[in-house]
């Protein structure tokens, strides 16, 4: 198969990051693509000798090789290409949809009949669906391993850059969720409804980021789209749909608008974390993983410190403006500062400008081979069916994302339990409310800290060394188990209010501590178990956490009114000392359970 080794052009100045940005795309079109130019499209690019017209494509090079070895049948050998290409497409696949699938061929078809020359368009274009089958193409690769356009070679600043983009927007979108719930009493007077109904604009929200990544964030993977447009667009209707909320007049249509915008925020909450993927190497992706994971733990808590104030001044529909200016604010920069990240996009773009420069039509990408070798039925039953049956089928999957999910509802029950606590306890008003979440940030934040630490001193060595293992990542999801409970029982039998309110607050800090350890762990673990079955599982986990977590606060009050403060928050720490076993039993035995499951363990290339 084509080598990516190749020159890169030392010559050329390095590509022009805004030309992938949103705002730079258009440019690039509207000025007929003659602004912001790649560098295969500007003058003094040196054509490596491959992606010429008559270069050898992968169906030569494989035939050069069965001379030299004088074995195997072409029968055998295309067979054998074809169920590799297709089961990289499938891995590939996880997360697309049938008709994202057709949207990509029909995208990959157009620019391949859309070239120079002498030829007719019918003749130029090649689908390349049917190239792959025989080998008759070639594929387009990195540069060099110093290639600039590859984002893991961008400089240290500018991916520092752009993964605080991705975090500020999962922050402003997390905060959406809750940030009304500091003058719930507000919005009942003012839309005439009762508690359980006035939840449901948190629940709603919740429900809707849990379900929108099964089919928004499948785009994100097809190399005709990426991901920088699914952020653009679903962030900026994001935006638009406050208005509606801020000026709506009853509770029966600011329910559906609760709904929308957390459907079509949530691509950046589901792939945030493949984007940072996209920019760091495996010793650096742990840390800015746990930096965006920070980001994700922290939006839900700020939502009501800054809805706290706003809407004490203002009413409830005052929470709603800062929300709008945050996430309109982000929108802002990302559309003008946010490169596209996505590898296969990037390569499939690199593959459409050589194939108009030097009119060979046989040249590809990898990305662009797999999604055509995917059919509508292979992608629904990976997108929709797949996550569920891999969920319930491996107990390890499922205990853990059961996990998940119960953290998930416990931070939620606390939107629910605070004003109980602090405002009729301790006498809080609703910005005072606001800040009695910051705990929450605060034990998050030196979670960070601490997980930093374990990184670097423990899993980049063990890493660098061949010794790593899934399990290494249990050690910190058991501490976070120990303390989960631990924090839960503290909260609940120091809300007396002849006890200071600090003390509440700093058992909330060891909540957000351990919910930070054992999301960190957890997830990063049924990844690395999971390999190729990472988008299934954490589709399933999307929709069992925000399912749980949403459900919880519609019941929550009752609960802690029915049973207390202290009898809730133990009846919830009871239940959590029951999924404390978890990290533990999989450290010891997980490698035996790895080893005995038909799903765990596999690499994209095996099936």
């Amino acid at each position: 198969m084509s080598s990516a080794a190749s020159t890169s052009n030392p010559s050329l100045p390095p590509p022009s990051r805004f030309g992938e940005t949103a705002a730079g795309s258009i440019i690039y079109l509207l000025s007929g693509k003659k602004l912001l130019r790649a560098p295969e499209e500007k003058q003094g690019y040196v054509v490596p000798e491959k992606y010429k017209v008559g270069a050898p494509t992968v169906a030569d090079e494989r035939a050069k090789e069965k001379l030299s070895m004088g074995q195997a049948s072409p029968a055998a050998e295309s067979n054998h290409s074809e169920s590799g290409t297709l089961n990289g497409g499938a891995a590939r696949a996880e997360q697309l949809k049938p008709a994202d699938v057709e949207k990509a061929a029909l995208a990959a078809k157009d620019d391949q009949a859309k070239q120079p020359g002498d030829q007719s368009e019918e003749k130029q274009g090649a689908d390349v669906g049917q190239l792959h089958n025989g080998g008759d193409y070639t594929l387009v690769t990195w540069y060099s391993d110093s290639d600039p356009e590859n984002p893991r070679n961008w400089p240290l600043l500018y991916k520092i850059w752009v993964t605080a983009q991705i975090c500020m927007a999962t922050t402003a979108i997390y905060m959406g969720s809750a940030i009304i719930s500091p003058v719930t009493e507000d919005l009942m007077m003012d839309l005439n409804c009762g508690r359980t109904a006035a939840a449901l604009t948190i629940t709603l929200f919740v429900w809707g980021y849990g379900i929108g990544p099964l089919f928004l964030s499948p785009m994100s993977e097809i190399p005709a789209i990426g991901r920088t447009w699914p952020y653009i667009i679903s962030i900026g209707l994001f935006v638009l749909l406050q208005f509606p909320s801020i000026y709506n007049s009853s509770l029966g249509a600011l329910l559906p608008l609760r709904f929308a915008a957390g459907f079509v925020g949530s691509p950046v909450l589901a792939t945030g974390g493949a984007t940072v993927g996209d920019i760091w190497d495996m010793e650096s992706f742990s840390i800015a993983l746990g930096l965006w994971g920070l980001s994700a733990a922290s939006g839900p808590a700020l939502g009501p410190l800054i809805g706290g104030f706003a809407g004490q001044a203002n009413g409830w529909r005052w929470c709603l403006w800062p929300l709008l200016w945050a996430t309109g604010g982000v929108w802002l920069i990302m559309f003008f500062q946010l490169p596209e990240t996505n590898h296969s996009t990037i390569l499939s773009r690199r593959a459409a400008r050589l194939r108009r420069v030097t009119g060979n039509q046989k040249l590809t990408s990898q990305g662009d081979l797999e999604a055509a070798g995917m059919t509508l039925g292979e992608v629904a039953q990976m997108t929709l069916v797949r996550p569920f049956i891999l969920t319930f089928a491996e107990p390890v999957a499922f205990a853990n994302n059961l996990f998940i999910a119960f953290i998930y509802a416990v931070l939620y029950c606390f939107f629910e339990v605070y004003p109980l606590i602090f405002a009729e306890r301790h006498g809080f008003n609703p910005g005072e409310l606001g800040t009695a979440f910051l705990g929450i940030v605060v034990g998050a934040v030196i979670g960070m800290g601490i997980y930093s630490i374990f990184v670097i001193k423990y899993l980049n060595p063990r890493l660098r060394s061949g010794e790593h293992s899934p399990e290494d990542r249990q050690i910190i999801a058991m501490v976070g188990g120990i303390c989960f409970p631990i924090s839960l029982f503290w909260i609940g039998w120091t809300s007396f209010s002849s006890i200071h309110w600090i003390v509440p607050i700093l058992g909330s800090g060891l909540f957000g501590m351990s919910v930070f350890f054992l999301f960190q762990g957890i997830l990063v673990y049924l990844a690395q178990n999971y390999p190729r079955y990472v988008a299934s599982i954490f589709a399933a986990n999307d929709v069992m956490r925000s399912g749980l977590g949403g459900a919880f606060p519609l019941f929550a009050s009752q609960m802690f009114s029915a049973l207390t403060v202290q009898g809730g928050c133990s009846l919830l720490g009871g239940f959590s000392l029951l999924l404390t076993p978890i990290p533990f039993v999989l450290y010891k035995y997980g490698p035996r359970l790895r080893a005995a499951s038909k799903w765990a363990g596999m690499s994209e290339n095996e099936e």
